[in-house]
């Protein structure tokens, strides 16, 4: 079983030998790295470039910069192995994932998806073996997860056949892990997915995701919006899961307008917040009573106000 290893890389020299060396040290040796540099304007090329004089399994890319999704699909078209693994730059793996992988693999005759559990950490820390459950799902049971209170819209935490991935490209926008995500499980037939945790996350205080709200936020409406339209005509089981996800779009993008700030002299977003006030508070029971969090509710209170 050969793994393809696809490392979109932009900017990420303090990190990126941690994240090549969590790879080159797996105990399954079968894999290729592709290394798929986004323009960076560091020292990454530099560290890239070495790496590949080490390994002849580790390729290298350069391209302008596009954004991750323009980078695995980039990563995409060199991949030759069974699986695929889109790796994050700043994150790292324990020396043992695809070895385990590789096992479910063969116990599991070849599922479309296996999955792993994965944490945030910093730079060193592990988490303590803990006994593992390994459950079998299919697709009903797949887009369960993925309309659940914690949707499982990760991509990094899986290996993805790459026959599944036939004709597919990430959507060139932020959230793309979402319907990226929304893609993958509605073209398997079936996931093993592990407890076992393998991916480290690291949590990046300065990351976008942490920032102030920015026009381009906004693009989790539209990413829901259609989704919202494939699930009434592909899975309609999960139509009022669909809309329910939507409207928690709404109250997410405001509520992180109230803790993190948005550009008030941003005429689109000041009207957007009054879009959302307005959805939230229209939605407020529904939200109020469907699966969320007690502390998101405690939030969605704030919000409402």
């Amino acid at each position: 079983m050969k793994v393809s290893v696809i490392i979109p890389v932009y900017n990420a020299e303090l990190y990126l030998d941690r994240c090549i060396a969590s790879v080159i040290g797996q105990s399954h040796r079968n894999w290729e790295m592709i290394l798929v540099d986004d323009g960076s304007t560091d020292r990454s090329p530099h560290i890239a470039r070495r790496w590949v004089e080490c390994d002849c399994r580790i390729r290298y890319v350069r391209k302008e910069n596009g954004g991750p999704s323009s980078a695995r699909n980039l990563g995409l078209t060199m991949a030759t192995g069974d699986y695929i693994h889109f790796l994050d730059s700043d994150d790292w793996i324990d020396p043992q994932t695809y070895a385990r992988c590789a096992e479910l693999i063969a116990r599991y005759e070849a599922p479309d998806l296996v999955a792993f559990s994965a944490v945030a950490t910093d730079f060193q820390r592990r988490v303590t073996a803990q006994s593992e459950t390994v459950q079998v799902l299919n697709k009903s049971e797949m887009f369960g997860c993925f309309f659940r209170i914690y949707g499982d819209y990760s991509i990094w935490d899986k290996l993805i056949r790459r026959s599944v991935l036939k004709g597919f490209s990430f959507p060139e926008t932020m959230f793309e892990d979402v319907e990226a995500s929304y893609e993958f499980y509605s073209r398997a037939a079936s996931m093993v997915k592990t407890s076992a945790v393998f991916y480290y996350y690291f949590k990046n205080t300065s990351s976008i995701t942490n920032s102030a709200v920015k026009a381009k936020d906004l693009d989790l409406l539209k990413v829901w919006n259609r989704l919202v339209q494939r699930t009434k005509t592909e899975h309609p089981e999960f139509y009022s899961a669909a809309i329910f996800n939507r409207k928690r779009a709404d109250f997410t993008v405001l509520a992180k307008m109230l803790l993190k700030g948005y550009d008030k002299a941003s005429p689109e977003l000041c009207a957007m917040r009054s879009v959302l006030k307005k959805a939230v508070r229209e939605n407020f029971w529904a939200l109020l009573f469907g699966k969320m969090p007690i502390s998101r509710k405690v939030l969605l209170i704030l919000v409402a106000l």
